[in-house]
């Protein structure tokens, strides 16, 4: 039941992906006034998923461990995870598309 309960209260967590401070940016659109407002950054599915997960991995490392720093690290090991994929998996994009430029060529 608590266990349940748990991954009840983590779906109500996912919601609050939607609004995070982090997501708010300056718009660089002024309002009717000329001042510059915030507006909410939009968000792919595959960032937010990215984003609970990373929430997810610090949250299980704190609970494990019963240490704020092993679940600080786990989180930002996570985070360099996906950073570094998404790192990669461009550089090959641009590797690749070079080459079939030059085939063309």
């Amino acid at each position: 039941m608590v266990i349940a309960a748990g991954l009840e209260l983590a779906r109500v967590g996912q919601s609050l992906n939607y609004g995070a401070p982090d997501l708010w940016e300056t718009s660089v659109e002024g309002d009717s006034s000329g001042r510059l407002g915030k507006r909410r950054r939009s968000v792919s599915d595959e960032e937010r998923a990215q984003r609970w997960n990373v929430m997810l991995i610090t949250t299980a490392g704190i609970l494990a461990f019963k240490n704020d720093a092993v679940g600080f690290i786990a989180g930002m090991l996570c985070h360099y995870a996906y950073w570094a994929t998404e790192w990669a998996e461009r550089k090959w994009n641009q590797r690749h598309e070079i080459a079939v430029i030059r085939i063309i060529t």
